[in-house]
């Protein structure tokens, strides 16, 4: 498919074009498509229109003689969409076709004719428009296959039509489509192809039967290349596979390889011989294949010498294939530096490698890339070459020397020392005198006796930046004993030995008390003061105040670089420059963290990769904290600890932002590992806001039962009072759950609730019937009246007469057994009425059906 062009074009019908492939336009009308080109928020692909369908009709013309020669008439019909009204610009048919017509919507379209071929402008207005196109072809595709460019599609179909004279043998079609030439799929005369390139070669009937098991083939192909790259050569594996949805692969199967080395090598199970000519590879099998055909290619290729180089990526590109997936994998296994330049191409990680495609590498792996097709490539290789140079230098050696009349001296050596590869430096102390400590990049050392009485110190290698090597000091103390001094003399001290190349030397000597040096500034390199410059061979650039300070945090600087603690490398670089502190060695570590930071110029690609390469190599700890963390997220997730696991994912996405800064570009590994804690950070927060939903419907669910209960013992929505006088709900809730007193006054004993004021129970005025008394509803649903004197409170069964106070109510909770009791003592007819009066006046009551909790005096000690 034509990619989106973001130049519009106007082209006019105008029969004076000069040029062919050139337009005239107005200047206003060429501002505004320039503005419009210009302005980015305009220009969006979305606005593009694209050929969404395609149907061609092919029909083959035998050739009659000069003038009439044999070709392809062509009938094509577009179907051209667009989301929004926009312009259409798009390579029509390839150069040597005759257009005969060419309509937009049923009407003559404006086109234009170049040595590429003719180009259709036109405007989509309704959402779709209708591209048609009549043309012919020359060319006789019965003696070699007869190349036609189209406009591509997304979908697409192509049929043949042709009518061979009496007797001649009937002609069948096939077709090769893309730049792969890959059999498209076929249904009965039709084929189904989109592509903007096809092949078409016409054979007899008897060479191609109808209905041969081959001709109705559909295979789906995998192409896995593996890339180890050495010291001096490229060591490639590749694996093609094809998987046989229909029919099957006859006794042989062909493929093409380009930019494959000679010592090309092909095996398979299925395999009885095969050969090569140039990148052609023909495979003859054992049998048919009808389910998958594996084969495996090796072979090697050598690498260019220099710091730089290039190779293309191999190519193969499977025949009789429908449709084909690639994936590359690179690994290396020497110094060669290996950048990817793979258009097309999705890098994905190492475990999203399809099957077919892993193994196929050796040494440790960099990158893996998959896409659809077959693309093409390039691998720039960068070797590091070291400069030759002297295993260590030494920038600045700066001796301190101090003097007795007595003849001793005492001397302070501070070197800045670059090494790149050196194990020690030996030292040689002067005659007489004696190391008494030394120290290594602010390091206490231990130094070790070596051959004539010199030393050896322990080096570090020096940290290695973009700019060159970073210097760290190394100071050594020595004392010794000479000659008295005289009162006149001229004196010469030795210095230490030091093996190793000494840039610069600065001495300075104090000389005993009460003696006086006779030689003049500019007498035998005698200088006043020693200059601050802006190389490394003259400090730091802050005087003799702040160097103490300067250096002690260029030191913290270089030890948080080496930890990978980039933040606080940066701040002590910001710091030293707020100071005016500045040389070599402040500019190499910096260059060094804007490799990491992204914000490097690519001077030296080869030393950028090597600072990251190193970096990543010391994240080893940083590597493991990660995996900690999020183990322990996990665990609290399950745990159902949110709030902790929280913590420890933005921990891990903490540290995984900053590892992923150490991978080269090219690498997607630690990328694709932030996503998924990002991923797993999303989902906890999914987890906690569900598990925070459930506990508001259980809080709900329960407030709603506690509810119910309220209303079933207190008439929820009446005037009486929700909670017993002196109780709260939960008490009277528990009274309910336990046996039943066998008095019912117990029943309203305060002494059984607590205090409202101590459970915030709720108290309201009681419900009273026409004497006074107190209406309560029992728990089975009897109403009682109750009365209530001031120093005990009565309770009888509603109708029932006064004097029934006494009476006990059995285990029932509503069953009356005092009703024997009370007829023995008034007149059961007597009692009866009363009863049924009291029942009227209580159903006629208002409040009648809730239950009125009041508060009751409490009994006397004595009370019965």
């Amino acid at each position: 498919m034509i990619q989106p062009l973001f130049l519009l074009l106007a082209l006019q019908a105008a029969p004076d074009v000069s040029t062919p492939g050139t337009a005239e336009l107005a200047g206003a009308r060429w501002r505004e498509l320039k503005d419009a080109v210009d302005d980015e928020r305009e220009v969006q692909v979305a606005q593009l229109a694209w050929a969404s369908a395609r149907t061609v009709a092919l029909e083959y013309v035998e050739g009659g003689g000069p003038g009439a020669p044999a070709g392809l008439k062509i009938r094509a019909r577009w179907t051209v969409r667009s989301l929004v009204e926009a312009p259409f610009l798009g390579s029509l048919i390839g150069p040597g076709a005759e257009i005969q017509s060419v309509r937009w919507d049923g009407r003559p379209a404006t086109i234009a004719t170049t040595r590429f071929g003719t180009v259709v402008l036109g405007r989509v207005a309704r959402g779709s428009a209708t591209l048609e196109l009549e043309a012919f072809v020359p060319g006789d595709p019965t003696r070699e296959a007869l190349a036609l460019e189209l406009l591509p599609a997304v979908t697409g179909s192509l049929e043949l039509s042709h009518t061979p004279a009496e007797g001649a043998p009937r002609l069948v079609p096939a077709l090769l489509a893309g730049a792969s030439k890959v059999a498209p799929v076929r249904v009965g005369s039709r084929f189904w192809a989109g592509d903007g390139r096809l092949e078409l070669r016409l054979e007899p009937r008897a060479q191609t039967p109808e209905g041969d098991a081959a001709s109705q083939t559909l295979a789906v192909a995998s192409v896995g290349v593996g890339l180890t790259v050495g010291d001096a050569a490229l060591r490639v594996r590749a694996r093609v596979r094809w998987d046989l949805r229909r029919g099957q692969l006859a006794n042989s199967v062909s493929l093409r390889a380009t930019e494959v080395g000679d010592d090309l090598e092909l095996t398979g199970a299925s395999v009885r011989s095969w050969r090569r000519a140039g990148d052609r590879v023909e495979v003859e099998l054992q049998s048919p294949v009808s389910d998958r055909l594996e084969l495996e290619l090796t072979w090697t290729r050598a690498i260019p010498s220099g710091a730089e180089s290039s190779l293309p990526l191999p190519q193969i590109v499977p025949d009789a294939a429908f449709r084909t997936t690639s994936a590359t994998q690179l690994a290396r296994d020497g110094e060669v530096e290996v950048l990817p330049a793979l258009a097309g191409w999705d890098p994905i990680t190492a475990a999203e490698l399809p099957g077919w495609a892993q193994g196929l590498v050796e040494g440790a792996p960099t990158a893996a890339f998959r896409r659809a097709g077959v693309g093409e490539g390039r691998l720039e290789l960068l070797r590091y070459e070291p400069v030759s140079a002297p295993p260590a230098v030494v920038d600045v050696a700066s001796y301190t020397i101090a003097t007795t009349r007595e003849g001793r001296t005492l001397t302070r050596a501070h070197l800045e020392l670059r090494n790149e590869r050196a194990a020690f430096l030996k030292i040689a102390p002067p005659p007489g005198a004696r190391i008494i400590g030394a120290r290594v990049a602010g390091e206490t050392a231990l130094p070790a006796r070596g051959e004539g009485g010199a030393w050896l110190l322990p080096l570090q290698r020096s940290v290695e930046t973009v700019e060159g090597l970073i210097s760290f000091p190394v100071e050594v103390a020595l004392i010794g004993e000479g000659e008295p001094w005289s009162r006149r003399e001229r004196r010469e001290l030795a210095l230490p030995t030091i093996d190793a190349e000494v840039a610069v030397t600065r001495v300075t000597v104090y000389l005993p008390p009460d003696y006086d040096s006779r030689l003049d500034v500019g007498d035998e390199d005698i200088v006043d003061a020693f200059t601050e410059g802006e190389g490394i061979h003259y400090g730091l650039g802050v005087g003799g105040v702040g160097a103490a300070e300067a250096d002690a945090r260029f030191q913290s600087a270089v030890r948080s670089w080496l930890n990978n603690d980039f933040e606080q490398a940066q701040r002590e670089l910001d710091a030293l420059e707020d100071m005016g502190a500045k040389n070599e060695n402040i500019e190499r570590l910096q260059s060094n963290l804007y490799v990491i930071q992204g914000q490097s110029d690519g001077k030296d690609k080869s030393l950028e990769r090597r600072v990251k390469e190193q970096a990543k190599a010391r994240a080893g700890a940083q590597q493991r904290a990660l995996e900690e963390q999020r183990r322990r997220a996990e665990s609290y997730r399950r745990a159902g600890e949110y709030e902790k696991a929280e913590l420890e994912y933005k921990s891990a996405l903490k540290l995984g932002e900053q590892l992923e800064r150490l991978e080269q570009r090219e690498s997607v590994e630690q990328q694709q590992a932030n996503v998924a804690l990002q991923d797993e950070l999303i989902t906890l927060e999914q987890e906690r806001k569900r598990k925070r939903a459930i506990v508001r419907r259980e809080s709900k669910k329960v407030g709603t039962k506690a509810s119910k209960s309220k209303d079933k013992l207190g008439g929820a929505g009446s005037e009486v009072a929700t909670t017993p006088s002196g109780s709260s709900t939960d008490s009277w809730a528990a009274s309910r759950l336990a046996p039943p007193p066998e008095d019912v006054e117990g029943l309203l004993n305060p002494d059984s609730f607590r205090r409202p004021r101590e459970t915030g129970g709720v108290h309201k005025a009681p419900l009273r019937d026409d004497d006074g008394r107190v209406i309560v509803k029992m728990p089975d649903g009897r109403q009682v009246a109750v009365e209530m004197p001031e120093q005990t409170a009565t309770i009888t069964p509603a109708g029932a007469p006064a004097n029934a106070a006494g009476a006990r109510w059995g285990r029932g909770w509503g069953r009356c057994g005092a009703r024997r009791a009370c007829g023995r003592r008034d007149d059961r007819g007597r009692a009866r009425g009363r009863l049924e009066d009291r029942r009227a006046r209580a159903r006629d009551s208002s409040s009648a059906g809730s239950f009125a909790r009041a508060a009751r005096p409490r009994r006397p000690a004595d009370d019965p």
